[in-house]
């Protein structure tokens, strides 16, 4: 209703960061940001060819965004809203948490025809896996 238009497919995740809300929307390829108080849109990051699903900040000038179908990480700028990189995966990528300098991100993938979990860790330093932890 703020914006009179819809928000995109499927509104997966928000997250509220530096006074602002930003919508992961998954299937419609994009982060929408809104005003906390209004609920009007103020920008709308394009995240081309994806499926977004979580997302977290860094800093301001760096968030990561999970994916479900590309097998990859995105790093995004949220200031200057564009692509800055991509960490692949092996599988699709669910939540995040954070300790340190690490993130820990959920995969799921198939290997043989059987679903596997595990846990990836990203350097936010680097903005490079180091490794992944198997899950049984």
């Amino acid at each position: 209703v703020a914006n009179a238009k819809q928000l995109g497919d499927v509104a997966q995740s928000a997250i509220r960061y530096n006074n602002k809300i930003y919508v992961v929307v998954n299937n419609s390829a994009k982060v929408v940001v809104l005003n906390p108080e209004s609920f009007k849109e103020e920008a709308s990051i394009n995240i081309p060819q994806s499926s977004p699903r979580y997302m977290h900040f860094v800093s301001s000038d760096v968030a990561y965004v999970t994916e479900l179908y590309a097998k990859c990480i995105w790093k995004i700028n949220p200031l200057s809203k564009i692509v800055i990189d991509t960490i692949k995966t092996s599988g699709w990528t669910e939540q995040i948490c954070a300790k340190g300098n690490q993130l820990f991100i959920a995969q799921r993938s198939r290997l043989n025809d059987v679903y596997v979990a595990n846990v990836l860790v990203v350097n936010t330093l680097t903005g490079k896996m180091t490794s992944t932890i198997d899950l049984p």
